[in-house]
């Protein structure tokens, strides 16, 4: 099927995609994102005990009928499918996820989910963008995770995970309208380039400059280039953590490890930057190390870091694109302004 795309000076508001779409699918066929994407929840753990509670309906687990209210405990060794036609929760004791859809596994094993593409966009937008985000940003942000979605498997057992990985499942709560008109608004609006699918990304502030996912990454992506942002407000930031914590992470000793360049560090064996933030992140914590731009020093028996940036910078940058929308910028301002090299398309 031909891709029509859609020039961004056509759009002023989020409402106007509606007539768009409407005459777009009297004269030609949709691109319907109905399908279902397989999400590993609790990515990289493998719980002992999970409780899965119905929220807005009853919800079904091993054939058996529970309302809302019930909190189903299952343990290592037990097999389960669950499902309900609205929301409900999963939780491992640890993290609680809101999902839709189905869940399946063995405790004690990966847990998946099956859940409608645009229930996950819908989940993902509110656990990606804060409660103050404007509805332009709003309905850009949904346009890149509907891509992200769409354009193929991005681990190996699913097609994506629960985490900042991949796009955030938040915790149970109330979902205000304006993320689902968000959603809804921008049905079936993807970013290609070159008639594909591009897996566009959201970085929660790309220190005034966004980065090519190559330089991230260290694969080719010719849809992603770095921007001058001048809609963000930099985030700098510091963390120091003990040097005997880092040592034995990696073949070398922090001492020995060197920056080659920007995209990548030879630490015993040469990684990307991103795979090389991944691995501090995954030893000091979420949230220590905010981005893969940073210098670093041992300061006696500690390193300490300086960076810039939240997230991996990649993409569209949520601090610029709120400003954006608070100045009034539409939805395809902000997409052509991210990613120049993309088409907006439906």
């Amino acid at each position: 099927m031909k891709r029509k795309f859609i020039d961004s000076k056509n759009f002023y508001n989020c409402c106007s995609l509606w007539v768009v779409l409407f005459w777009v699918g009297l004269t030609s066929g949709l691109i319907h994102s109905d399908d279902s994407l397989k999400v590993c929840l609790f990515w990289n753990r493998f719980p002992q005990k999970i409780q899965i509670s119905p929220i807005d309906a009853p919800l079904t687990v091993n054939g058996k009928t529970f309302h809302p209210g019930d909190k189903i405990d299952l343990s290592t060794g037990q097999k389960f499918i669950a499902h309900s036609i609205e929301k409900f929760s999963v939780g491992d004791g640890k993290t609680e996820r809101m999902v839709f859809g189905s869940i399946f596994g063995i405790v004690g094993e990966q847990i998946y989910a099956k859940i409608p593409v645009e229930k996950w966009i819908l989940l993902t937008l509110l656990g990606e963008s804060p409660s103050d985000t404007p509805i332009e940003a709003l309905c850009a942000c949904s346009v890149v995770l509907r891509s992200f979605a769409l354009s193929g498997h991005h681990h190996k057992n699913c097609d994506v995970c629960d985490r900042t990985h991949c796009a955030q499942i938040p915790e149970p709560q109330p979902i205000p309208i304006k993320y689902i008109d968000a959603v809804k608004s921008t049905e079936n609006i993807v970013l290609t380039y070159d008639g594909k699918i591009i897996p566009a990304t959201i970085t929660a502030n790309c220190g005034g400059h966004t980065l090519s996912g190559q330089s991230v990454w260290g694969n080719k992506c010719e849809w992603s280039v770095g921007i001058l942002d001048t809609f963000c407000r930099p985030l700098y930031w510091n963390f120091s953590a003990p040097l005997e914590k880092l040592n034995n992470i990696l073949p070398l000793p922090v001492s020995q490890w060197q920056f080659l360049g920007d995209s990548t560090i030879y630490v015993g064996i040469t990684m990307a930057r991103f795979a090389f933030w991944d691995t501090l992140v995954q030893t000091l914590g979420w949230g220590t190390l905010k981005s893969p731009t940073f210098t670093m020093k041992i300061d006696n028996d500690s390193v300490k870091f300086s960076g810039i940036g939240f997230g991996h910078r990649v993409g569209l940058c949520q601090d610029g694109a709120k400003s954006m929308a608070e100045k009034g910028l539409s939805m395809s301002q902000i997409l052509k302004y991210y990613f120049p090299s993309a088409k907006i398309s439906i």
